[in-house]
């Protein structure tokens, strides 16, 4: 508080409070508005998170397109170059995925996210000796990025290796301060892509469990179910997937009509092949 003197040789007086015209908020009573598009500044940032959401309604080209869009208003945002190759992974684009990883690494080859990013095209490249030491050197280097634990987690899934090191994998992606986006449902699509449908099925359960509007969350849960033998549980799943994106619609069917000439065959079969113990 200022103080001025009252020109008489007084004693000063403070000086009339003036207004703040630095208005800071020390609270926040709306955290999630936070992360709403336009509190971004920064356009190349909008977009990309903008092909996150397509990504989580599995609309991949769509997402890929925004995430290229991103590198071209930014040269240097490298996870929109980690979220191209994901992208391409997703659309069963392997040699394309590679091709944008490694023009990435050409251009900032010492950022790890990329580089744990071409270690998960080795995974896809059936290379898994060369995927988990892209990982590790990536996690090895920047043991902040989340994606780069990610993608350990995801090559010792694949490695076979024990349960406790690929929990602690991804036990240290989601200790990071800046997580992937969906990262749960990420780490789950890790656990899927390599056979094991127990655990992805329980991470992607508490996902929508706690953010039931996303539709490939939904998806992959009815593929854990199918893989566990679960049809019901699985069709209920597809079906919520469906209700929110219905270009799921045709995978759907494609299951649905899968499921009806598996259960014909089935019965068919017990037709033919006699009981043990019939005449």
């Amino acid at each position: 508080m200022a103080l001025i003197s009252n020109g008489a040789g007084k004693e000063a007086v403070p000086a009339p409070a003036r207004p703040n015209r630095f208005f800071v908020e020390f609270e926040c009573p709306d955290a999630p508005a936070l992360d709403l598009e336009w509190n971004y500044t920064d356009r190349a940032e909008r977009i990309y998170r903008a092909g996150h959401r397509c990504l989580a309604r599995g609309f991949f080209a769509e997402a890929l397109a925004l995430f290229q869009r991103a590198t071209h208003y930014d040269s240097t945002h490298y996870a929109a170059y980690v979220a191209q190759a994901e992208a391409l992974i997703l659309m069963k684009r392997t040699e394309d995925a590679a091709r944008v990883s490694d023009e990435a690494m050409d251009r900032y080859g010492r950022n790890c996210a990329i580089g744990a990013a071409r270690g998960h095209v080795f995974l896809h490249q059936d290379d898994a000796e060369q995927a988990l030491q892209f990982a590790e050197i990536a996690t090895e280097n920047d043991p902040t990025s989340a994606y780069a634990w990610i993608i350990a987690g995801e090559a010792h899934v694949a490695a076979g290796s024990a349960l406790p090191l690929i929990m602690d994998r991804f036990a240290r992606s989601r200790a990071c301060r800046d997580l992937w986006p969906n990262q749960d449902v990420r780490i789950a699509l890790a656990y899927l892509e390599w056979g094991d449908a127990e655990y992805a099925v329980g991470t992607l359960e508490a996902a929508v469990a706690a953010e039931p509007d996303l539709p490939f969350a939904w998806k992959l849960l009815g593929d854990g179910y199918r893989r566990e033998g679960r049809s019901w549980r699985a069709m209920a799943s597809y079906r919520r997937a469906v209700a929110l994106a219905p270009q799921f619609e045709s995978a759907l069917q494609a299951l649905t009509w899968r499921a009806r000439v598996e259960d014909y065959w089935r019965r068919l079969r017990g037709a033919f092949v006699p009981r043990p113990g019939a005449h």
